[in-house]
């Protein structure tokens, strides 16, 4: 089966990446959308995290899923509708929320020049990941899960993937949190 993040944007996507990849899954390095998808490379974290566009190929949403390979996880922010529903029909999705607060200081802290050119923050696009909820084959998380290394919720996720346990949730957090990812704040280290 496949797996795709579907997070607000600066929701701790590429942590869960790692606990994904930590939890047994291959990281396909995908970050699909709509019109295009980026493929990063795990050797240049910092091209990727400063110059994404040099990753990026323009290709529909429809053609880009089959990119993905069963066992493997791709990153998305994707709105719910009725065409992306059907694209990921053969997902298993892993939704990734955050408090609207500090979803608001991460993406402030990322996007004030330091890491990417300011991009305004829209609090209704980020909301509407929302709506991927009541739909199948989906598990849900908050980015408090994961830096406050709730096993009891990774434990749950790797039975949602695997339909079992296989790695100690507690050791997958920490090998998560300590990685290097493509958008990890330095508040983290």
């Amino acid at each position: 089966m496949k797996t795709i993040i579907i997070s607000q944007p600066k929701a701790g996507t590429y942590l869960l990446s790692e606990v994904l990849k930590n939890c047994g899954l291959t990281q396909s390095y995908l970050h699909l959308g709509l019109k295009s998808y980026t493929r990063y490379h795990q050797d240049r974290i910092l091209e990727g995290r400063h110059h994404p566009e040099k990753f990026r190929t323009m290709v529909s949403l429809d053609k880009s899923v089959s990119l993905v390979g069963p066992g493997e996880f791709a990153a998305s922010h994707l709105e719910c509708s009725s065409y992306t529903k059907q694209c990921l029909v053969d997902f298993k999705k892993v939704i990734l929320t955050r408090d609207s607060l500090e979803l608001r200081e991460s993406w402030n802290r990322f996007y004030n020049g330091e890491i990417r050119p300011l991009r305004k923050f829209d609090p209704v696009k980020s909301g509407k990941i929302f709506d991927w909820y009541g739909n199948d084959n989906l598990f849900g998380l908050s980015f408090a899960d994961l830096t406050g290394k709730n096993s009891e919720v990774i434990d749950k996720l790797q039975i949602f993937l695997h339909g079992e346990v296989l790695t100690d949730s507690k050791n997958i957090c920490d090998r998560s949190l300590s990685a290097d990812t493509i958008t990890k704040s330095n508040i983290r280290e």
